[in-house]
């Protein structure tokens, strides 16, 4: 199956691009890190596996992170209010 290539690449990056849309861009860095950016409001959010504990997932962003409750799970909303 070949693979599907996406022309655009996150501004003053070179990261392999894993999805884009006319909304989202995702792509990840040599150390695994997950990125996912919202194309309008220039939100990122930076995922990776949480080394402590139990483990788990860890983000950081450069917006404001409001909780949220969605069908029993806490969701959260990343980016100006």
């Amino acid at each position: 199956m070949a693979q599907t290539q996406f022309p655009e690449k996150p501004r003053n990056e070179q990261f392999p691009v894993l999805y884009a849309d006319g909304e989202l861009v995702v792509y990840k860095n040599p150390t695994n890190e997950i990125f996912v950016k919202d194309k309008r409001t220039g939100t990122t959010m930076r995922i990776n596996p949480c080394r402590h504990g139990k483990g788990g997932l860890e983000f950081t962003t450069n917006e404001l992170v409001l909780p949220f409750q969605v069908n029993g799970m806490i969701g959260y909303r990343v980016g100006s209010v």
